[in-house]
């Protein structure tokens, strides 16, 4: 690999400041993608039609939103720098809308809908105003490529411990605070949520650095940069990648305690299955800079593809009928989806340089709002598909289902994501943004800077 210029190893506290900034991130993205569903249909009492609508609308604000966020970042200018501000200005009203996300205004069907829109269009604005900074900011830390995984890896792992939080605890809270009343239940635990979120993007803002300083000569239109943007090849495929990644994941996520509770009629193995899964998602996550540094990022990443795809086979046609092969396949299945997880987001600040190389323009925010649209875009159709199946399946929220539900609900959970997992794995053997091209480009533009413009020092404070 080429020697950084200036781009030094990144250190443990600061590892870990960014790292906790996935974690806030995951604890209320996690909180939305396991129960929003659910507290709509089965606490709220929201049809699944009208939860199918609100979700794909969303969905179409968020072609406009992302973008629109990354170009604000590119042209953010603070003592702070262009992402870290993001940290401290939107900590507090992330905890807010968190909490208004899940609570109920009105006694009619009609208003629920529109309240249930209303919040979920605030947190979808704040949720990125504060999460697309914490991807953007990555190739602002160091331009070291190896680097930028071992930082994602951190970023992934302790996202994951989020996640795992989340699952062992919801529901426990929610009985617990609710005190036999489920929506003050989720009212309370989103806000406990919520406000360690607050707590943990602080301590992010006050501790990660913006050490890479690369302007632009010329500040480009805005025209310019979409053109940049559409020449980007690497990056229209990792935007797809992400996409369908998040919308088999989405799937499988916001179905698992419908699956649990009327497939398995097992609800109490919900959450013990899905922290299993998060600590074998870790265990992925922790071996992905090991093999990124024998394999390659890309080689790296359709090897963890493959083995996440055998996982969920395991469990499709083994798991249903077997605790312990369930378990087996969620081993392989989350351990694979796991060390893919971190790469996404490397590969992405890859595309930083490739862009300016190519165009001259380089670009950090709107080349990562690719990632904040694609999961959110992905998310957004992952829970509209799973809803519209499951009122095409006749889903009755509390009740005993009928075969044809139970089908759509397995539909959801195990087999849409196994396809999704194949059509990625295909997708990456398109991607030519390999390590060799990378060396050439990085060269190539310190040749181009003459003095690369980076610093050891931070922006200051």
């Amino acid at each position: 690999m080429l020697a950084e210029s200036g781009a030094k190893t990144v250190g443990l506290k600061e590892r870990i400041a960014y790292g906790l900034g996935g974690t806030a991130s995951n604890f209320t993205f996690s909180l939305v993608s396991l129960y929003l569903m659910y507290f709509y249909t089965d606490v709220v009492g929201i049809p699944t039609a009208a939860i199918s609508v609100i979700l794909f609308t969303m969905r179409i604000w968020d072609g406009i939103n992302d973008p629109l966020m990354g170009i604000v970042i590119d042209k953010t200018k603070s003592k702070w720098g262009k992402c870290r501000p993001y940290f401290l200005w939107f900590a507090i009203p992330y905890g807010v809308a968190v909490v208004l996300l899940f609570s109920s205004a009105g006694t009619s069907v009609t208003g629920k809908i529109i309240w249930a829109f209303a919040t979920y269009f605030l947190y979808d604005i704040i949720y990125t105003a504060i999460n697309l900074p914490t991807a953007a900011v990555l190739p602002r830390m160091t331009e070291n490529s190896h680097e930028r995984t071992v930082l994602n890896s951190y970023r992934m792992f302790l996202a994951i411990l989020g996640t795992m939080a989340v699952t062992l605890l919801t529901m426990n809270l929610v009985n617990r605070l609710g005190r036999g009343d489920p929506a003050r239940g989720f009212l309370f635990t989103a806000g406990l949520i919520g406000t360690v979120s607050v707590v943990l993007w602080l301590f992010t803002f006050s501790s990660v650095k913006e050490r890479v300083v690369i302007e632009n000569k010329a500040k480009p239109r805005l025209k310019d940069s979409l053109k940049a943007i559409t020449s980007n090849r690497p990056w229209w495929i990792l935007l797809v990648i992400n996409m369908v990644t998040w919308i088999g994941m989405t799937m499988q996520q916001s179905t698992a305690v419908y699956f649990f509770r009327y497939n398995l009629q097992q609800p109490s193995l919900a959450p013990i299955f899905m922290a299993v899964s998060a600590f074998c998602s870790l265990l992925g996550i922790t071996l992905a800079p090991v093999f990124t540094r024998l394999l390659g990022k890309k080689k790296t990443y359709i090897a963890a593809n493959l083995t996440s795809i055998f996982g969920l086979i395991v469990i499709a046609f083994g798991g249903s009928y077997s605790v312990p092969l369930m378990f087996t396949g969620a081993l392989f299945g989350y351990m694979g989806s796991g060390a893919g997880t971190p790469l996404i987001y490397s590969l992405l600040a890859d595309t930083v340089e490739y862009g300016e190389w190519k165009s001259g323009i380089r670009a950090e925010g709107l080349v990562f709002s690719a990632a904040s649209f694609g999961v959110k875009v992905g998310m957004g159709l992952g829970n509209a598909i799973a809803a519209l199946l499951l009122t095409y399946g006749n889903y009755i929220a509390n009740a005993v289902q009928t075969e044809s539900s139970l089908r759509m609900i397995r539909l959801s959970y195990l087999y849409v994501p196994i396809v999704c997992m194949l059509c990625v794995t295909a997708l990456l053997l398109f991607y030519k943004l390999e390590e060799a091209l990378y060396d050439k480009i990085r060269k190539e533009l310190i040749e181009r800077r003459g003095v690369i413009q980076t610093t050891g020092m931070p922006v200051a404070d």
